[in-house]
């Protein structure tokens, strides 16, 4: 990367901590979010890391609607996606509050907690752990749903619970838009539109070319992402 030829990067697994020590700069979404995918390099040569899962988030739950705004949104998982997934709900989309639901109560305060930490704006106050269903059935219908848990048969009393809380607060009096990052609810059957993760792949690496060659180079969106779509359904190793 400190080669006069190095122009720009994409990280993945398992090098999206490793690389940090190589890094002169990283940026402030990706101090709150906890992890980077894209490195550009400046004028003068540094490396500055990024990370463009939070705008690939935001752009996808744009196109499914558009009303999301000043309403609630929920984030179901507290793994590493989630953190990217508040910071979309939150940071671009302008939700009033993020429902943070999870099987496990303990590791969902600590992704709070860290977001706090990080010095995202009004963390505390915005990101509301659901942990009960009589907690959901009495809280505001989000319209932006974004679901970051794996595509498994609830095993554990956490994980049945997570769920359950999970379904009463898909409401079908305002059905809205749910990404399906790896899982599948009860969204469909109650009316909400249903995207698959493999957009926000899309999206993301939209993104990250952007961030290399400046926001006015034209670029294939569209011949792109069904290029993404072809390879997803043609894989039997994604979640599509």
């Amino acid at each position: 990367m400190k080669a006069e030829d190095f122009i720009a990067g994409a990280v993945t697994m398992p090098l999206k901590l490793p690389v940090l020590a190589k890094m002169d700069r990283i940026n402030d979404l990706s101090r709150v979010v906890g992890a980077v995918n894209t490195i550009t390099v400046t004028t003068d040569k540094k490396l500055v890391v990024c990370n463009t899962d939070a705008a690939g988030i935001r752009d996808v739950l744009e196109e499914l609607s558009k009303t999301g705004r000043n309403v609630p949104g929920m984030v179901i998982g507290a793994g590493g996606a989630s953190r990217a997934a508040i910071y979309a709900l939150l940071g671009y989309l302008d939700c009033s509050a993020v429902y943070l639901v999870n099987r496990d109560p303990e590791k969902t305060k600590q992704v709070v907690a860290e977001m706090v930490a990080s010095g995202f704006a009004d963390a505390k106050q915005t990101i509301i752990v659901v942990e009960s269903v009589e907690q959901a059935k009495t809280s505001e219908a989000p319209l932006y749903v974004v679901g970051c848990i794996p595509n498994n048969t609830p095993a554990t009393e956490g994980e049945r619970t997570a769920r359950a809380v999970a379904d009463n607060l898909f409401r079908t009096e305002r059905p809205g838009g749910f990404l399906d990052m790896s899982v599948v609810v009860s969204a469909p059957s109650r009316g909400w539109v249903t995207i698959d993760g493999i957009e926000v792949l899309g999206l993301q690496l939209l993104e990250q070319w952007r961030l290399w060659l400046g926001p006015k180079v034209p670029l294939p969106a569209h011949a792109a992402r069904q290029l993404m779509r072809d390879l997803a359904i043609g894989s039997a190793s994604l979640n599509v």
